[in-house]
């Protein structure tokens, strides 16, 4: 069984090509964070979680989504690839991983600022005098790696073999890393 959860519906030929693949594939038109996935009727063995492009604070809510379902399916095994981008539009509400924020003592004006500052990663600004494009360039990127950094210790909370991979090169796409994830069991 496929749940294929986004807010806004895509064209449904990729539905009918994944139908084909997987059998049955259910579309839910909604944002996930107004899902309760607990509810989902979970049949196999197995539960797989992908997602491409999610956007700021979906990977969260995808990442609280698998460990939920997590708690309520001890027996079963998880598998999770999640390329998150857009990191500058993160909240602090909704980030899955506040305590390690708070014991690095980050509150939500501090963490506002870094998720603003990742976007440096992928526009900086020309001409920036105080700090250099390159410079602010990298800077962004290090913003990107810590909030990224502190999803993956979230999931590692959870006893989930997690790490955080580049895909390919920043030339071909400055969102070019992937959150993996699998259960120990």
């Amino acid at each position: 069984r496929v749940y294929l959860i986004d807010r806004s519906r895509p064209r449904a030929k990729m539905d009918r090509k994944i139908e084909n693949m997987c059998g049955h594939a259910e579309r839910i038109d909604c944002d996930l964070k107004d899902v309760d996935v607990t509810k989902l009727p979970l049949d196999q063995p197995n539960v797989v979680v992908v997602a491409k492009h999610a956007c700021g604070e979906a990977t969260c809510f995808s990442l609280v989504a698998l460990t939920s379902v997590m708690k309520m399916y001890p027996e079963k095994r998880f598998f999770l690839t999640l390329a998150p981008c857009c990191h500058q539009v993160c909240n602090f509400s909704s980030f899955c991983n506040v305590q390690e924020l708070s014991v690095l003592g980050i509150d939500s004006s501090m963490f506002a600022l870094i998720a603003r500052m990742s976007s440096w990663s992928v526009c900086a600004i020309a001409n920036d005098e105080k700090i250099g494009v390159h410079k602010k360039s990298e800077l962004g990127r290090m913003m990107k790696l810590f909030i990224d950094v502190c999803r993956v210790k979230y999931l590692q909370s959870f006893d989930l073999r997690a790490e955080l991979k580049v895909y390919c090169e920043k030339e071909l796409s400055p969102e070019n890393r992937v959150i993996v994830a699998h259960s120990t069991i």
